[in-house]
């Protein structure tokens, strides 16, 4: 059903964005400059509804870039007892164009209580437009992959886990 609502959409404003291209250069005379101007500005405002999640997917490359990599010193991981704390979770990163969530695992030493490895993990939500027409609160955006982050598998590094 949100598939046919989205192509409806997505074909209305198609219509209404070469409309006002057409409306908006019709005092130039026809010809290559009228023809590039006129797709240019259907261009433009077909993409202004996905413009969050076109700016939400930079935005949200470069905190996956920065934050979300696993991070294990994996000799001293070896054999060890390991708890795995995650905070923050789930915590909204302020400042971007989409939802964005962060959490953060930390695996420790149950007896020193010493960090052996740490991953990030980002999820972004869809945009205002897939939101609206959506009646799911939790969707995933359009325009990029949602989900980044470093994960530990445990069992290739011979740890036990403690709850």
């Amino acid at each position: 059903m949100i598939g046919l609502l989205l192509f409806g959409f997505v074909a209305a404003w198609f219509v209404a964005a070469r409309w006002l291209a057409i409306k908006a250069t019709r005092r130039l005379l026809p010809g290559k400059l009228r023809l590039t101007a006129v797709c240019f500005i259907t261009l433009m405002l077909v993409a202004l509804p996905l413009s969050d999640e076109i700016i939400g997917g930079f935005q949200f490359r470069a905190l996956c870039e920065k934050n979300a990599a696993l991070r294990i010193d994996a000799a001293r991981i070896r054999g060890k007892k390991v708890r795995v704390t995650t905070d923050p979770a789930n915590k909204e990163v302020g400042g971007t164009s989409v939802p964005i969530l962060y959490s953060r695992s930390s695996y420790r030493d149950v007896d020193t209580n010493e960090e052996l490895a740490s991953s990030g993990r980002y999820v972004a939500n869809g945009g205002w437009l897939i939101r609206t027409i959506s009646t799911d609160k939790y969707i995933v955006p359009l325009t990029f992959s949602s989900t980044c982050g470093g994960g530990l598998e445990l069992a290739d590094h011979e740890v036990t886990l403690v709850k």
